[in-house]
C-alpha cells in the first residue's frame, strides 16, 4: 500500500466508477450465452480462465479451508513456503518440505500451481542478505536454477522476479542488493528460469502497477517491452492488486492490463484483496473481474487467501469469505461478473489480444512507499517562564525566527493574514515559487503569484524563505519531457533566473528539495535530474550562489529526522562532502511532517546537532504534526526543545496557519484550528520557546553513525538486532538478525510487541507464543553458529495504529 504525499490535493478515483471501467473498450471474441458456473473456478472456466487462491501450509490442517479451496479454486499459490528464505535457509542446503506439501496437495486435487517467488529483494535468507556483487549474483542464479529444477513440470507460472521496481515518481528500479549486482540481474534470472523449467510460464510480479498513468507502471511496461524486443524469455506479468479505500481500483485498470497484453504477454491478477465490506467492497471486486474479462490475455485471477481471518490484512476483511467461511457480497459480485457474457472475451493465453498499443501516457505518479519510522516521544516537561506573548516574540528571545507557509489565497482572508502578522516573522510560499509556477513554459517566467507573497511579507516586516529552486516533483510539463544535458542546462537556467529575480529579498533558499531516496539505501532518488549526473545538486548550489550571493543556500528533505536512518546518513554524508570541498551550502532544512505512525524521534536533537557540527545552520522548514490535544502538543514541544538545544538551529516554520487550509487538514496538524483559535499545541510550543535554549554551538562531532536501530542487545553469547522492513498503512515487516559472539550450538530470540500489535506472518524460523504480544523464535534447524556468523528471521506486524518497533533479545546455548 502507499501513502500519497503531495501538498496539492489529488483527486481520488470513485469506487463506484470501477464497476463500469470496462465500458467502451472494443473487445473481440465475445462469449456466447452459457450456463452460469456455480463456483468461482467453474465460472472462470467458461471464458477459459483459472481462478486461484494463496494457500499457507497451515490450511492443510483446517478442513473448512481446504473444502473451500477444493470447491472454488483451481490454481494454488504458496503464500510463503516457496520463497527464497523458505527453500534455501542455508546456502546450497535446500529445504522443499513445506513447499512440497502444498504443491502435492494441489496436484493430487486437480489444481495447478503458481510458483512464488524465485528472486526477490525481500524475505531473503540471512546468508544471502550479507552478500553483494558477483557472489550474490551467482548465489541468486543458483537459487533460481535449483528451485525451478526441483519443481520442473509442476508449475503453471513462476513469479521469477518479484517487486523489483521502486515506488514514487522515478519509474526506475528499486535500490536493492540484487539491483546493485547489475541492471541485467532480472534478465539473468529469467534466462536461468527458462533453462531450468522450459515448460512453465515466466512472469514478473509487482504491486502498485495497476494505474496506467503511474511512473512505476510505465517503468515495468518499458522493461517488458524491452525484454520482448530482445527475446528475453518473459511470458506474463502479474498484478498484485492490493486495494483499499485510500488506494481504490483505478478507472483505467482495463487499459493497464490491455496495454501490457498488447506487448505479447499474458497478464494475471496474482494477489487480489480489497479491504472493506458490503456493497462498496463488492463493487470494487466486480470492477477488477470486469477489467480482466475485457482482456483476452488476462488468463486468471488469484485472491490472496481464503477467509478474512487468515488474511495478512485480516482487520480489513479483504477477501471473499468471512472468518466463518461464509460467502460475502464480494463473492457474489465476483461470481456474477465471471458469469456475465456482455463485455467478456475468451482468454487466449499466448495468443493475440487485439494488438492495441497503449492508449494513454502517464501524467503523474501520486504515490510513494510509506516511510514511517517508529520511535519514542520526547519526555521533557514544559516551562512556563513569562516572556514573549507571540511565537515570533518568544523565538526572538534566543535569536531565532518563527515562520509559516503561506498560500496566495491567504491574502484574501483577513483572519489568516491577521494571525500571520501577529505570530510569524518568516514566510514561505507554499507552491507559488516552485518550478512549475515560475517557469510554466521554457524561458517564459511568471513571478506574479510569487511576487504577491514576497511583497506582502516584505511590506509587513517579514523575511522570506524561497521554496524551491530545483526539485524532481512539480516540474512544468516541458521539463518533465527532457533528459541529459538539455535537462541539466534547463535546470541551471531556471535556478539562475529565479534566484536573480528575487536577489536580495530571500533569507534562505531551498536550492534542492527531496533528492534522497526513502528506504535503506542511503542513496539518491532516481529522478530525471539525478540521471543528468551525480553532480547536479552541487551544480545547482553553485548556480544559486552566483545568482544570489546574499541568501543562505539550503538542502531540504523529509524523513531525515532520525539520526539512525540511512536516508539521514546519506544527506549527512553529502553535506559533509560539500563542506569539505567548498561547495556553497549554508543550511539544511528538516521538513518534520509527523503523525502517530511517524512520531518525533527521541534522537531528533542528535540529528540537528550533528548536522550543525558540520558548519551549517539547521532549520525546521515544514513542521506539522497530525493529532490533537495533549498528545499532539507534547510532540510539538519536543520539536521546539530539540531546536532550542542546538545553537545553529536558527528557526522553525510550520507548514500553514489553520488546520482547515493544511494539506493534511483531516489530521488537524497545525497550531490553530479551523476557526483560528490557539490549540494546546500552540501553548506548548510558546512555552518551549519562552524556556529558552542553547546560545552557543556545542561544536560536537557526530556521536554515532548508525544505519539501523540496534534494537535491544542480546544476552549470553548472541546478539539480536532489529531492522525495519517494508511498511504499509496497516502493517510493517521486521527482520531480526542473530549474531553469534563466540561459537554457539543454538539460539532463541524473543520478540515483544506493543498493544494492539500482533504478528500475522513469520518466516525463516519456528515461532511459539507464550503470550499474545510475545513471540519466541527458534531456528528451523539446529541453529549452530560460529563466532561472528549471522542468521535472520522475519515477521509481519499488524500494527493497529501503533508503529513502535518491537523489542528483541537473544539467548544462546
Amino acid at each position: 500500500m502507499t501513502i500519497t504525499r503531495h501538498r496539492r490535493r489529488a483527486s481520488v478515483v470513485s469506487a463506484v466508477a470501477v464497476a463500469t471501467l470496462a465500458a467502451g473498450m472494443a473487445v473481440p471474441l465475445a462469449l456466447p450465452a452459457a450456463a452460469a458456473g456455480s463456483t468461482l473456478q467453474a465460472a472462470a472456466a467458461e471464458s477459459n480462465r483459472y481462478y486461484g487462491a494463496a494457500m499457507a501450509g497451515s490450511y492443510l490442517n483446517n478442513s473448512q479451508v481446504t473444502g473451500i479451496l477444493n470447491r472454488e479454486f483451481n490454481m494454488i499459490t504458496a503464500e510463503n513456503e516457496m520463497k527464497m528464505d523458505a527453500t534455501e535457509p542455508n546456502q546450497n542446503q535446500f529445504s522443499y518440505g513445506n513447499g512440497d506439501r502444498i504443491v502435492n496437495w494441489a496436484l493430487q486435487n486437480g489444481k495447478k500451481v503458481r510458483g512464488h517467488a524465485l528472486a526477490w529483494h525481500s524475505q531473503q535468507p540471512g546468508w544471502m542478505q550479507n552478500m553483494s556483487g558477483t557472489q550474490l549474483r551467482n548465489a541468486m542464479l543458483n537459487h533460481v536454477t535449483q528451485v525451478a529444477t526441483h519443481y520442473k513440470g509442476k508449475i503453471h507460472s513462476w513469479d521469477v522476479v518479484n517487486e523489483a521496481y521502486a515506488d514514487g515518481n522515478s519509474g526506475g528500479r528499486r535500490d536493492s542488493n540484487l539491483q546493485r549486482t547489475g541492471n541485467d540481474w532480472i534478465e539473468a534470472a529469467f534466462r536461468a528460469a527458462r533453462a531450468a523449467d522450459p515448460g512453465a510460464k515466466l512472469c514478473y510480479n509487482d504491486y502498485n502497477t495497476d494505474n496506467w498513468s503511474h511512473a512505476k507502471t510505465q517503468g515495468v511496461y518499458n522493461m517488458v517491452k524491452d525484454f520482448k524486443a530482445r527475446g528475453v524469455p518473459i511470458d506474463c506479468v502479474g498484478f498484485q492488486a492490493h486495494f483499499n479505500s485510500g488506494n481504490p481500483v483505478p478507472s483505467n485498470y482495463h487499459t493497464t492490463l490491455g496495454n501490457f497484453a498488447a506487448l505479447g504477454v499474458d497478464v494475471q491478477i496474482t494477489e487480489l484483496d480489497i479491504e472493506g465490506s458490503g456493497t462498496s467492497q463488492a463493487e470494487q471486486f466486480r470492477g477488477v473481474h470486469q477489467a480482466c474479462l475485457s482482456v483476452a490475455r488476462c488468463t486468471g485471477i488469484t485472491v490472496w487467501g481464503v477467509r478474512d481471518s487468515e488474511s495478512w490484512r485480516s482487520s480489513g476483511t479483504p477477501l471473499l469469505f468471512d472468518g466463518n467461511g461464509n460467502k460475502k457480497a464480494a463473492y457474489n459480485y465476483s461470481l456474477d461478473a465471471l458469469n456475465q457474457t456482455s463485455g467478456t472475451v475468451r482468454a487466449t493465453p499466448g495468443g493475440q489480444d487485439g494488438g492495441q498499443q497503449p492508449t494513454q501516457q502517464p501524467t503523474q505518479q501520486p504515490t510513494q512507499q510509506p516511510t514511517q519510522q517508529p520511535t519514542q516521544q520526547p519526555t521533557s516537561n514544559p516551562t512556563n517562564a513569562p516572556a514573549g506573548s507571540t511565537l515570533q516574540a518568544a523565538a526572538a528571545r534566543t535569536g531565532r525566527y518563527y515562520g509559516a507557509a503561506m498560500a496566495g489565497s491567504y491574502l484574501n482572508n483577513s483572519q489568516i493574514t491577521g494571525i500571520l502578522q501577529r505570530e510569524f516573522n518568516m514566510i514561505t510560499a507554499e507552491n507559488e515559487m516552485k518550478m512549475d509556477a515560475t517557469e510554466p513554459n521554457q524561458n517564459q517566467f511568471n513571478y506574479t503569484n510569487g511576487d504577491r507573497i514576497v511583497n506582502w511579507a516584505l511590506q509587513n516586516g517579514k523575511q522570506v524563505r524561497g521554496h524551491a529552486l530545483a526539485w524532481h516533483s512539480q516540474q512544468p510539463g516541458w521539463m518533465q519531457n527532457m533528459s541529459g544535458t538539455q535537462l541539466r542546462n534547463a535546470m541551471l537556467n531556471h535556478v539562475t533566473q529565479v534566484a536573480t529575480h528575487y536577489k536580495g529579498k530571500i533569507h534562505s533558499w531551498d536550492v534542492v528539495n527531496e533528492a534522497y531516496a526513502d528506504g535503506n539505501s542511503g542513496g539518491r532518488r532516481d529522478s530525471n535530474l539525478q540521471r543528468t549526473g551525480n553532480d547536479w545538486i552541487e551544480a545547482a548550489f553553485r548556480a544559486a550562489r552566483a545568482a544570489d550571493p546574499g541568501a543562505k543556500l539550503c538542502y531540504n528533505d523529509y524523513n531525515t529526522d532520525n539520526w539512525s536512518h540511512a536516508k539521514t546518513q546519506g544527506v549527512y554524508n553529502m553535506v559533509k562532502d560539500f563542506k569539505a570541498r567548498g561547495v556553497p551550502i549554508d543550511c539544511v532544512g528538516f521538513q518534520a511532517h509527523f503523525n502517530s505512525g511517524n512520531p518525533v524521534p527521541s534522537n531528533y536533537h542528535t540529528t540537528l546537532g550533528n548536522f550543525a557540527a558540520l558548519g551549517v545552520d539547521v532549520q525546521i522548514t515544514e513542521l506539522d504534526i497530525e493529532g490533537s490535544g495533549t498528545s499532539q502538543a507534547e510532540q510539538f514541544r519536543g520539536v521546539h526543545q530539540a531546536c532550542l538545544s542546538v545553537a545553529r538551529c536558527t528557526g522553525i516554520t510550520v507548514w500553514g496557519v489553520r488546520d482547515s487550509e493544511s494539506w493534511r487538514s483531516s489530521g488537524t496538524p497545525l497550531l490553530f484550528d479551523g476557526n483560528g483559535n490557539k490549540k494546546a499545541a500552540y501553548n506548548y510550543s510558546l512555552d518551549a520557546l519562552n524556556a529558552g535554549g542553547t546560545t552557543t554551538d556545542p561544536g560536537q562531532q557526530p556521536t554515532s553513525n548508525p544505519t539501523q536501530d540496534p534494537g535491544n542487545g542480546g544476552t549470553g553469547s548472541c546478539t539480536a538486532t532489529y531492522s525495519e522492513g517494508e511498511k504499509w498503512n496497516d502493517r510493517f515487516n521486521g527482520v531480526v538478525t542473530i549474531r553469534a559472539n563466540g561459537n554457539i550450538s543454538s539460539w532463541t530470540s524473543t520478540v515483544t510487541l506493543q498493544n494492539p500489535q500482533r504478528v500475522i506472518a513469520a518466516w525463516s524460523g519456528s515461532p511459539t507464543w507464550p503470550s499474545a504480544n510475545v513471540m519466541v523464535m527458534r531456528p528451523n534447524d539446529g541453529g549452530a553458529l560460529s563466532n561472528g556468523q549471522t542468521v535472520s528471521f522475519g515477521f509481519t506486524v499488524q500494527h493497529g495504529g501503533n508503529w513502535t518497533w518491537p523489542s528483541v533479545s537473544c539467548a544462546a546455548s
